[in-house]
């Protein structure tokens, strides 16, 4: 344990956070909020310390035409463009939503920041209002991101 002044100094130090760490809304050295996952409770709080780990795929895009997703993937409501955002949220909350009430697994939504990979839009995931966000243009939209999001880049959404 450290006793000197100098070394609990050193302590902190070592693990500063910044703003963005904590809120969607406050500015964070990994970029914008571009995008939501609904997680379990579990998960989520998970997430905020070994990040969002891509998961195999092999099963997801059986009998279908539209989509053929990655290897692995983190599947997540993103914005291609910035108005999409508030869209791209509610549909992780309406998610979220239909965890807790339908499966009694309560869950929540996290926030994505930085630039990811959209090369795999899932074209069979519908939105919250029954449609499909691909056959209408929207500037959002589900995706398999097809890598590992790090911790730095999960926010809590309040």
């Amino acid at each position: 344990m450290a006793s000197e002044p100098i070394d609990v100094a050193m302590l902190l130090l070592k693990r500063q956070t910044e703003l963005g760490e904590h809120h969607e809304d406050f500015p964070s050295s990994q970029g914008p909020v571009t995008g939501y996952r609904a997680l379990s409770n579990v998960q989520a709080d998970r997430a905020f310390n070994e990040g969002l780990v891509a998961t195999d795929t092999s099963g997801s895009a059986e009998g279908t035409n539209r989509y053929v997703p990655p290897p692995k993937a983190v599947w997540a409501w993103m914005a291609r463009q910035p108005e999409g955002l508030a869209e791209a949220k509610k549909n992780a909350e309406h998610w979220a939503a239909q965890q807790t009430d339908n499966f009694n697994r309560p869950s929540s939504v996290v926030a994505i920041r930085g630039q990811q990979d959209l090369s795999h839009p899932d074209k069979e995931m519908h939105n919250y209002e029954g449609g499909y966000p691909w056959d209408s243009g929207a500037p959002y939209g589900p995706y398999a991101i097809p890598h590992d999001i790090p911790p730095e880049q999960v926010v809590r959404v309040r």
